[in-house]
């Protein structure tokens, strides 16, 4: 299914999904383990 946005030359969008995502991720843990 993602590999057609692979192709297409995505790859910056995607690092920057994954930059969201993992930013995301670190507030939730930090706000529900604070």
């Amino acid at each position: 299914m993602g590999d057609e946005k692979m192709k297409s030359g995505t790859v910056f969008e995607n690092c920057d999904v994954l930059r969201k995502k993992q930013l995301a991720t670190v507030r939730f843990y930090l706000s529900g383990h604070a």
